[in-house]
């Protein structure tokens, strides 16, 4: 797989999986007082950036969620789910997962095409922690395998992220991504 290639896989798992959202996701931010929009849960300048792309879509962007009325939440969902929404997620997605693919390239360690595809599904928690964090364990770890790659994110991940509470959150999340990967 090229990577070019493994963006894409990641994109697409991303999308299969529902692991961030769904096309139309408008939720509040579990940090901020914002709203997190659609496949990859964009939140603040990326939302911003995100919701520049879809005619209609600056209205609202730079808004608290706390201003955003059921209303207005419910428009914005629309948005997100209508063809031009959808069309300018996958556009930031694919931006996105390149970007991904490219900062996991640099980990050696991570060879194999499914365990970076793997890894790039779990990007949008925070690329930096994930490269940090595998980083951090590839002397412990044989990052080349995915069941190994599987079971440090399914067993470590919330602890290095520090969101213990989504704990089993995580740990699903850890699952729907190996099932993907693994049939690469």
């Amino acid at each position: 797989m090229t990577d070019e290639d493994m963006a894409a896989a990641a994109a697409l798992g991303i999308v299969e999986t529902g692991i961030e959202g769904a096309w139309d996701s408008v939720v509040c931010s579990t940090g901020y007082d914002r709203p997190s929009l659609g496949v990859s849960q964009w939140e603040g300048p990326r939302a911003d950036a995100l919701l520049g792309m879809i005619p209609g879509g600056g209205a609202y962007a730079g808004r608290p969620w706390s201003v955003l009325s059921g209303a207005d939440r419910q428009a914005l969902a629309a948005l997100l789910g209508s063809d031009a929404g959808r069309a300018a997620q996958l556009a930031l997605l694919t931006e996105d997962t390149r970007r991904y693919v490219r900062l996991l390239g640099e980990i050696s360690a991570l060879g194999r095409p499914q365990c970076v595809v793997y890894s790039a599904m779990w990007c949008p928690t925070s690329e930096a922690v994930v490269c940090r964090f595998l980083r951090n364990r590839a002397d412990r770890c044989d990052l080349g395998r995915l069941e190994a790659v599987h079971g440090l994110f399914r067993t470590e991940y919330a602890d290095a992220a520090d969101v213990r509470e989504y704990r089993a959150v995580y740990e699903a999340r850890a699952d729907r991504t190996y099932q993907y990967a693994a049939a690469l």
